[in-house]
Order: C-alpha cells, then sequence, then structure tokens
C-alpha cells in the first residue's frame, strides 16, 4: 500500500503483515482477531475483513477498528471495485457499496437472486457467482441483463480484455461481452429501454453505440408517454431530434393533426390528468421550437 508494499495474511485468528524491505518481505506486525476471517480487501492504509457475521475495518498502521455491519444469514463477501474508492460488501442476497471509510457511497444497492459468493467488475457490468447460476447485472442501474446456469466455484477477470474466466463444472468458461451496440438491440427489442438507455450513456464514446441514442429517447419517451409518466416522457422526447411531433400529438385525439394517423393506443385522459399532460405537452412544443430557432437546429 502506498510507497512501501504491504503484504496481510490471514492465519487462524489474526492478521500477519509484511512490508517489502530491499528485495524481500520482512514480517511487520499482527492483529488479532476474535475469528478466523472469511475475506478480506484492502481500502487505502486499511483493510475491510469479514469475520464471522461482521464486517470492520481495520487500520494496519494504528490498529484501530470500525465495525460496520452484520452479514444477516450469508456468509460476508467483499469486493473492491477496481479504479474506485468504493468497496461491494454482501448481506443477504444484497450488496452494499461503501466507501473506504466505511460509510455508504452510493444511495442503492444490487439485489441479486441469491446471496453471492464472489464477483468480478467487466464494465459496465458486475458479474457475480450465486449458488446455483452466474448472475450479471448493470451495475448503474441494477438491472440483471442475464443468468447462466452454471453451479461456479471461482471467476476471475481476464487482464486483457472485458472478458471474464469462471470455473465450473471442472471446466473454465470464458464469458465474453456481446458488442454494446448489440446488447441495446436486444434489450430494445425487450422493451428495456432504461437498461439501455443507461448502457448507451455509459458507452458514447463508441459511434456505433452513440448513433443509437436518439432511437431510444424516442421509443423510451413514447412509452412513458403511453404509461402518463408525462414530464419523465417529455425529459426523453426533447432529446430527440428525429421525432415528428405530430406523433407525439397524435397521442391526444383533439389535437391530432388532420391527415396525420392517429397513434395505436391514444390517451384517454380528462380533468386534472389531462391538464398535467397539456402542460408537459406545451413544455415538449416550446422546447422544440426553440431548438429549431437556434443556429443549426433542427
Amino acid at each position: 500500500e502506498g510507497v512501501q508494499p504491504v503484504l496481510c495474511c490471514a492465519a487462524k485468528k489474526k492478521l500477519i503483515l509484511y512490508k517489502w524491505v530491499g528485495s524481500s518481505f520482512d514480517e511487520w506486525k499482527e492483529i488479532a482477531l476474535p475469528d478466523t476471517p472469511a475475506c478480506m480487501a484492502w481500502c487505502g492504509d486499511s483493510l475491510c475483513v469479514g469475520v464471522g457475521r461482521k464486517y470492520t475495518i481495520i487500520n494496519v498502521r494504528t490498529g484501530a477498528e470500525k465495525p460496520l455491519f452484520d452479514s444477516n444469514s450469508s456468509a460476508p463477501a467483499i469486493f473492491r471495485l477496481p479504479g474506485l474508492q468504493e468497496m461491494l460488501l454482501g448481506r443477504d442476497s444484497i450488496s452494499v457499496f461503501q466507501d473506504f471509510e466505511g460509510r455508504p457511497s452510493r444511495k442503492y444497492a444490487i439485489t441479486w437472486g441469491a446471496p453471492p459468493s464472489s464477483m468480478v467488475y467487466s464494465h459496465p457490468y458486475v458479474i457475480a457467482l450465486l449458488p446455483k447460476s452466474v448472475e450479471v447485472q448493470l451495475m448503474e442501474t441494477q438491472k440483471a441483463v442475464q443468468t447462466i446456469s452454471l453451479r461456479a466455484s471461482a471467476v476471475v477477470p481476464s487482464p486483457r480484455d472485458d472478458a471474464a474466466y469462471v470455473l465450473a463444472n471442472n471446466q473454465v468458461y470464458r464469458l465474453r461481452p456481446v458488442p454494446v451496440y448489440r446488447q441495446i438491440d436486444i434489450l430494445m427489442e425487450s422493451e428495456s429501454y432504461e437498461t439501455a438507455l443507461r448502457l448507451c450513456e455509459l458507452c458514447m464514446s463508441q459511434p456505433q453505440v452513440a448513433a443509437k441514442a436518439d432511437g431510444i429517447y424516442r421509443a423510451y419517451g413514447l412509452s412513458l408517454l403511453a404509461e402518463r409518466e408525462f414530464d419523465a416522457a417529455i425529459s426523453q422526447l426533447t432529446r430527440c431530434t428525429s421525432l415528428d411531433p405530430r406523433e407525439v400529438l397524435s397521442y391526444f385525439p383533439d389535437l391530432c393533426p388532420a391527415g396525420f394517423p392517429p397513434a395505436s393506443a391514444p390517451l384517454d385522459l380528462k380533468g386534472h390528468q389531462l391538464l398535467r399532460a397539456y402542460v408537459s405537452l406545451i413544455k415538449y412544443l416550446n422546447a422544440l421550437r426553440r431548438r429549431r430557432a437556434a443556429p443549426g437546429g433542427r
């Protein structure tokens, strides 16, 4: 850790720490524990350790301990997110985001189909080993995008690409991600618009992915409009540059332009709900007018 490498080994009810001195590791200190640790991970100058059913952060230089929480009915599981000052700590079927100080780092957690025993990160996914399957989730939306029926015992990330290697049934499987633009097509076909949009936003540097953004805004926005989520719908539709505004108006029978085909499922609105829809519609039309009035606008 830091400029001087430190190695930590778990041995029965203690941690043994070694410092790199010259050309080898020399024993530095021991830290006593109430039980044999089930898992541990470095977090800065400290270690996050799972002992029994409890998580504790231990500063290896001072020996100060900070108890966190229990893993409840599941065995403790710690995963450090690569490149981030964050960890995922298991609690039953939930993985909780914590920073290196042991504080919640995100307002959400990842919920799995069962308690995970191990996981790896393959941008932008987290791959977890469950008792009877391997589950893949998009970390930013906490949505499961794939479940593979494998009773796997180990998983490691590939050092060269976004693949992962899984040990199951006395065999090693290589899990290789489908190209992101194709993943988006699959999500759109299943009407998983929110996940498709977030995946697109995470990978906009890829031209084939960026080209799909407008289609996602349109499909997601019209879907939200049909579900009467008016403000959310308009926030997506205003980002779409290829949408004919008459298609939005076609959802309102009294406003559908003459000669333009009505929506397949027009909105039947009354009272306050109709007023809310009209307010959102006015926001959309005003935004469209401003965009078209701007230099080079469409």
